[in-house]
């Protein structure tokens, strides 16, 4: 029955993949991957905090099914299934765990929202998800080939997020607390590991270097890797998204009961007087991640499962060193808080993405989605329209540059003080719309609509003729 529904779980990560409308991020990553069909190659940007891999993933994934940022939300969602399996297997070959301990995460509200959407934080958890437990592998388990996997999760970490330095941290002081104490055979595997696996480093930089620098187009790439943790320090301390330390503490409270249950055993954990090794040094990577997230200002809520996964690591490893009686009893109450999130889980994934709820983050609104999705039917029925002027004269632009590129004669220019003398549609900021409205000579079908949270209305004219109202109704502009 077990497989039945860890079955199930995983195969409706895939279900109705497009239900919320595009995130303002996403629109940002599609864009980026439309210069890289113009240019041939990813051109790090220091200043955007994302490394280059996922985006040429995205774009061999575009290449084999052309879709956008559907496309994009299939290959985040098959990393979280990646992830689930991957634990799953582990656990069950290391300790014998069956799959209901697995249950909370698998019923995790926002763990599958934020892999529905096409940004980084879902591979980014799949390889920090393998850096964990192939360095448990290769440290207390001392199997040769876990090295090898740490550096596989290490560099698709570091590809990913700088935030990779987090997990990297907490390894290293593990490493230097486990070698102090080694004995001389143990120093001996370490070093025949090292020597044993040198081609794997060396490959390892060489992989490092080749996705910094567009496959050697842009060799700048490569040292503005280093140049980009300055900025990134400075906007983590005041980059307009400052929340309280305890934020991601309240999240889990009030959405993830069963994350809850593996802070409480994370915790024991580390402080219980007499833990094995192990148990206590798992715990204390997966409590400094999440310190460390909570003690830097700048916070978004798909942050949370950078150090959700983690703790489900260090959590299970708990679990199964406790004694049989205590286990059973640990395992009962996970599964209640699991099933307690499946009406939190459905009602946010399958039934009302965009409701107000603190996993829905500066999200745009189905307003956006209705535009965008109408002006591309109406482009699909008449191709003609592609070419039609169109001006985005918002303060910001995005989501629709990207969203709407199969326009292509779009720009993006404010309005009114750089107003176009001819186009086809307009989208201005709501407080702007008298300022634009004196300068508009014609017959224009104008509606008003949210494009964001967080986030003044806009305001769309679109020429009489050109464009049929994409909404129920709107409103005729004559001057």
């Amino acid at each position: 029955m077990w497989a039945i529904v860890f079955f199930y779980l995983l195969w409706i990560r895939f279900d109705q993949i497009g239900i919320k409308p595009f995130h303002h991020d996403e629109t940002i990553n599609y864009w980026f991957v439309l210069d890289m069909w113009k240019s041939g190659f990813y051109k790090y940007d220091p200043s955007n905090y994302h490394g280059p891999f996922l985006f040429y993933i995205f774009q061999w994934a575009e290449g084999i099914f052309p879709g956008g940022i559907n496309t994009f939300r299939l290959v985040t969602v098959l990393f979280s299934v990646m992830t689930l399996i991957h634990l799953f297997k582990w656990f069950y070959q290391r300790f014998g765990l069956s799959r209901v301990w697995l249950l909370g995460l698998l019923l995790s509200p926002g763990y599958l929202f934020f892999s529905r959407s096409a940004i980084h934080e879902t591979p980014f958890v799949f390889f920090s998800a393998l850096m964990m437990t192939s360095f448990i592998d290769f440290i207390y388990f001392k199997k040769q080939a876990g090295f090898r996997f740490f550096l596989i999760g290490l560099l698709g970490s570091a590809l990913l997020k700088e935030t990779f330095v987090f997990n990297l941290i907490g390894a290293a002081i593990i490493l230097i607390n486990k070698l102090f104490l080694a004995s001389a055979s143990e120093k001996e595997f370490f070093k025949a590991s090292l020597l044993k696996f040198k081609f794997d480093l060396v490959l390892f930089f060489i992989l490092f270097w080749l996705f910094f620098t567009g496959f050697g187009a842009n060799a700048q790439g490569f040292f503005d890797f280093f140049k980009a943790f300055m900025p990134w320090f400075k906007t983590s301390v005041s980059g307009g998204h400052e929340k309280p330390i305890y934020y991601f503490l309240i999240l889990f409270f009030k959405n993830e009961p069963a994350t809850i249950a593996m802070l409480a055993l994370s915790i024991w954990g580390l402080f219980k007087a007499g833990s094995e090794g192990l148990v206590r040094w798992v715990s204390f990577w997966s409590l400094f991640i999440f310190t460390i997230y909570s003690l830097i200002p700048y916070k978004t809520p798909w942050c949370l499962i950078s150090i959700q996964v983690p703790l489900w690591i260090s959590g299970a490893v708990v679990l199964v060193n406790l004694s049989n009686r205590y286990r059973k009893w640990v395992t009962f109450v996970l599964l209640l808080l699991s099933i307690k999130q499946v009406y939190f889980f459905n009602d946010l994934n399958f039934e009302h993405p965009t409701q107000k709820h603190d996993y829905v983050y500066v999200q745009t609104h189905l307003d956006a989605k209705v535009f965008a999705e109408s002006l591309i039917l109406q482009v699909q029925k008449n191709p003609s329209l592609a070419r039609a002027k169109v001006q985005w004269g918002t303060a910001e632009s995005w989501p629709f540059p990207s969203w709407l590129n199969l326009f292509v004669n779009q720009k993006s220019a404010l309005a009114p003080e750089f107003l176009e003398s001819d186009f086809d549609l307009l989208l201005v900021d709501f407080d702007k719309r008298l300022e634009v409205e004196k300068k508009l000579k014609g017959h224009f079908l104008k509606k008003e609509f949210n494009v964001r949270d967080a986030r003044q209305k806009a305001v769309a004219y679109f020429k009489k003729g050109v464009f049929t109202c994409p909404f129920n109704a709107c409103e005729e502009f004559l001057q």
